[in-house]
């Protein structure tokens, strides 16, 4: 059984719905945003499309793409592949993916870390404060990773309790021992 072509009014009223969720996401952190509608058309068309293909809402994918770039997404990110991939985690086998669910948040992670250090942020510094997105297991890890025994206690309860949820994903994600103190 085939799927039906998509029809360039489904497009049209996708990207319309993209571009709106868009703005109105990006006026919650800037009020005086004024978009250039014209200058990203061809994103927003693609984006459509694949929204479309891949059965995903339009708002599922901008506010995914806000979640996943700080602080806010260009409309070309709307595109990316990391962002895709992420969308189409919940397909499959479900061990399978939630694993590749749980590599995509440390990554996130990962990136919010650099990001953060870019700023000037020592990891220390970034590890204590708990405004970032980062989870108690890995703050647990990084701490040990890099020494820092007395945060790796503050951490240690939260992390053993994410930890006992998906024991075998976090095995597959983190370095070789790092999470000796939690079994």
């Amino acid at each position: 059984m085939s799927e039906m072509p998509i029809s360039p009014m489904q497009i049209d009223t996708a990207q319309r719905d993209i571009y709106r969720v868009y703005v109105d996401c990006r006026r919650q952190l800037f009020p005086n945003y004024r978009p250039d509608r014209n200058r990203w058309r061809n994103v927003w068309t693609r984006a459509a499309q694949k929204c479309i293909e891949a059965h995903i809402t339009p708002a599922k994918l901008v506010q995914t793409a806000f979640d996943m770039y700080l602080p806010y997404p260009q409309p070309n990110h709307l595109l990316s592949r990391k962002l895709w991939e992420f969308l189409s985690v919940l397909r499959g086998d479900p061990e399978v993916e939630r694993a590749k669910h749980d590599r995509m948040i440390f990554q996130l992670e990962l990136d919010e870390i650099a990001a953060l250090g870019r700023l000037g942020f020592s990891l220390r510094e970034i590890l204590v404060d708990s405004t970032p997105n980062i989870g108690s297991l890995y703050r647990y890890a990084l701490a040990v990773q890099y020494g820092f025994t007395d945060l790796a206690g503050q951490f240690r309860e939260a992390a053993r309790c994410e930890f006992q949820f998906r024991t075998r994903a976090y095995h597959a994600l983190l370095p070789a021992g790092t999470l000796a103190g939690l079994q």
